[in-house]
């Protein structure tokens, strides 16, 4: 078998052609399912080209980056003269054959025998890992291996015909490949992925130091449209803008969740990037997010620099306004949340805090303003303006904000850390209508009450720390040492029958129920992970499960105020209240 995929390795360099041309060849800018894969590529014997799929794959980063070669700069490979077979083998380290001068050598690794350095910096293809059933085949019958050449001139392998389904990722170099009978080259560059059906015949030539990671297997061809069936998922950013759920063992096609319109007339998105944590690492993964395909930015004027964390020494709206202006994004995609700080919400410095903000944003408007912390309004009244304590009064700042938004500073204004009481309150006394409400939500702690008055009052409800941050945080006085919600039995159970990970269960079904999501994270996987949450469905069955969740723990900051005697109250059947009913998903 391993001479087999050696031949696959070297030939599966070689497919690539142009989406449309009359080669049948796909180039795609996303990476497919395993169903997509089966069905529109392995059956029809379609190659595809898939671009930048690879590059976030730390041996792709180690290739280009001499600290992190370190990891594995001392793996002994067995190389071979590229254009005199008969030489005898040379002994060198994967570090010497990268930086040292060994023009004219060639090598092929096995991975999943060789070094666990190396098997440990690849990442299986989406296109593998998107299906257990396909995952299991490619365990059972499917191979890992590296190849790697480095020559001064153009190096052209035999042409041949795989005998396996091969993805090969382009880590390091370039090639120019061209399909048996064709006159069309293509050129495949690092950080490229190729898919080559079994049967196809191809040609390659590369030059330079050239290195690829190679997965290989078969499939039976009566196994391949139940196999298709079975792994029934959405691309990670299909062009075809429908994804599916299945209810009552019928599949049913939905729109993707959409984006959502506020009562300002603007679109916001469904899922952001919540940036309060991101600290010194702001710029880059903002400006990561933003290539993978995020448009919603959820920041704050508080997110400053305190030396104490992180050595974070400028303020998050300028690091995301810097990532902004060195990204190609245009600011007309783009929807960026801030909330005005909690000691500046008398007029005057409200307003300046807020040109401030766009001045470090670098834009003339910003999309969504929230007072920060309405909380801290439980005693002050809209008419309280001569209390020292309610110099600060969210309500009198809601005013400011209104007129931010006639003059165009703002297109929408919402709050956040909010009271029931105060946003009955604030409901009643506002001029122009609410856009958002911003309050800690996740399966535990659901906040239906507050929910149930956004969906009346046609306000974009949107949860913080869904993924259970807020129960670990120590700032918060909570500080378990177990995320709660990711290691929920329940939800992990749901994640498995979807072939899901638990935190994009937590995201699809926060959106399923009409919440917007900011999760955090500096993990590049991650990001794209969490994205991608709009395009997996969960099964009717996963909504009643979720809904038990709420309150599972009890209230943290409720119980903090309960009073002495209220653990006699409790041995009174009669006199506890009944159990709020939760309004229907289409209410919310």
């Amino acid at each position: 078998m391993k001479f087999v995929v050696i031949c696959l390795v070297v030939v599966a360099l070689c497919c690539t052609t142009a989406e449309g041309d009359n080669d049948d060849v796909t180039i795609l800018p996303y990476e497919v399912s395993a169903e997509d894969l089966i069905a529109n590529f392995i059956i029809p014997k379609r190659p595809l080209i898939v671009k930048d799929a690879c590059k976030n794959w730390p041996l792709y980063k180690m290739l280009h980056n001499s600290k992190k070669l370190e990891a594995i700069k001392d793996v002994k490979l067995n190389t071979s003269m590229v254009h005199h077979s008969n030489y005898a083998p040379l002994e060198s380290t994967f570090g010497d054959f990268v930086k040292v001068d060994l023009h004219g050598t060639s090598f092929i690794y096995d991975v999943l025998n060789g070094d666990p350095a190396i098997s440990k910096s690849l990442k299986m293809p989406w296109m593998i890992s998107s299906c257990s059933d396909l995952q299991e085949e490619f365990k059972t019958h499917g191979d890992i291996v590296l190849t790697g050449s480095k020559t001064k001139r153009k190096s052209s392998a035999a042409l041949d015909c795989t005998n396996a389904n091969t993805i090969t990722a382009i880590l390091s170099g370039r090639s120019t490949v061209r399909k048996m009978g064709k006159k069309h080259l293509y050129e495949l560059v690092r950080g490229d992925m190729l898919f080559t059906p079994k049967g196809v015949c191809l040609n390659v030539m590369n030059v330079g130091t050239f290195v690829s990671a190679s997965f290989s297997w078969t499939l039976e061809s009566d196994e391949l449209p139940v196999m298709a069936k079975k792994c029934a998922r959405p691309s990670l950013r299909s062009v075809v803008d429908e994804t599916w759920v299945w209810q009552d063992g019928n599949k049913k096609y939905i729109s993707e969740i959409p984006d959502v319109k506020l009562n300002s007339g603007y679109m916001m998105p469904p899922i952001g990037l919540g940036t309060a944590r991101l600290f010194s690492k702001t710029y880059e993964t903002v400006k990561t997010a933003l290539k993978l395909g995020y448009r919603m930015l959820d920041t704050a004027q508080i997110y400053t620099g305190e030396d104490k964390i992180n050595n974070f020494k400028v303020s998050s709206e300028e690091e995301i306004g810097r990532a902004i202006a060195d990204s190609d994004v245009p600011r007309s995609e783009l929807f960026i949340v801030t909330k005005l700080a909690p000691e500046s919400m008398e007029k005057e410095n409200a307003i300046a805090k807020v040109e401030e903000s766009l001045k470090k944003l670098r834009t003339d408007y910003i999309d969504l303003l929230l007072i920060h912390d309405f909380y801290m309004s439980t005693a002050c009244g809209p008419d309280d303006t001569d209390l020292p304590e309610c110099k600060n009064n969210p309500f009198l700042a809601w005013k400011t904000m209104e007129e931010m938004q006639a003059k165009g500073l703002v297109r929408s204004i919402g709050v956040s850390n909010i009271y029931i009481e105060d946003l009955q309150y604030l409901v009643k006394m506002a001029k122009t209508p609410i856009s958002a409400v911003q309050n800690w939500f996740d399966p535990l702690h659901q906040e239906r009450e507050i929910r149930a008055l956004c969906a009346k009052n046609n306000i974009r409800f949107m949860g913080y720390s869904a993924l259970g941050f807020t129960w670990i945080d120590k700032e918060q006085g909570l500080g378990r040492d177990v995320n709660p919600v990711l290691t929920n039995q329940n939800i992990v159970a749901i994640g498995n029958n979807h072939d899901l990970p638990t935190t994009l269960v937590v995201l699809r079904w926060a959106m399923e129920m009409n919440v917007t999501v900011m999760p955090c994270t500096t993990n590049v996987d991650h990001l794209e992970q969490n994205l991608n949450s709009r395009l997996f469905p969960l099964d009717s069955m996963s909504f009643p499960l979720m809904d038990k969740l709420d309150n599972l723990l009890g209230d943290p900051f409720q119980d903090e105020e309960l009073p002495e005697e209220e653990p006699q109250k409790e041995e009174k059947p009669e006199t506890e209240m009944p159990e709020k009913e939760m309004p229907s998903k289409d209410e919310l």
